[in-house]
């Protein structure tokens, strides 16, 4: 028998991330097997770098590219099959304050939306120091932000 723990609520919080990302439930039998579990399904369209094909249409045109993607890293972190694997709480809360902070300086630069076209280069983030993060842009520009601790 599995014991509840926060690593076990960690999990479940990813769980519901990905439940807003999709806009579906946790289980649809009425989809084809490999989609009827949400967490199954969305882990495996992350690990393919196709995570984008399922997000809810009414986010696509929305969401910055560079937030989506630390949005979808953060819930796929939650999900891990070990316990260990996962991140705490506040790691959780860190990355998506991370992930609002990207949209914020993509919305202010006036330059998010559309289609949804990734680019893994496109994407890099470059860790620097302890908790500031240099996020490079495909147009050159660089800005830095600062995570809150």
């Amino acid at each position: 028998m599995q014991q509840l723990t926060h690593k076990s609520d960690v999990y479940s919080f990813g769980v519901v991330l990905l439940e807003v990302l999709c806009a579906r439930p946790v289980i649809n039998v009425g989809l084809p097997y490999e989609e009827v579990n949400l967490a199954g399904w969305a882990k495996s369209h992350y690990q393919n770098g196709t995570l984008h094909e399922i997000i809810d249409q009414n986010l696509s045109g929305e969401i910055a590219p560079k937030c989506f993607m630390k949005f979808g890293e953060v819930a796929n972190s939650c999900i891990k099959e070990k316990g260990s694997k996962r991140p705490s709480m506040d790691e959780v809360v860190r990355g998506l304050e991370f992930a609002l902070q990207l949209q914020e300086a993509a919305e202010k630069a006036g330059g998010i939306v559309g289609e949804f076209v990734l680019d893994k280069q496109d994407l890099s983030f470059t860790m620097q120091a302890e908790a500031t993060i240099l996020v490079s842009s495909h147009a050159g520009l660089d800005s830095e932000i600062v995570l809150p601790r």
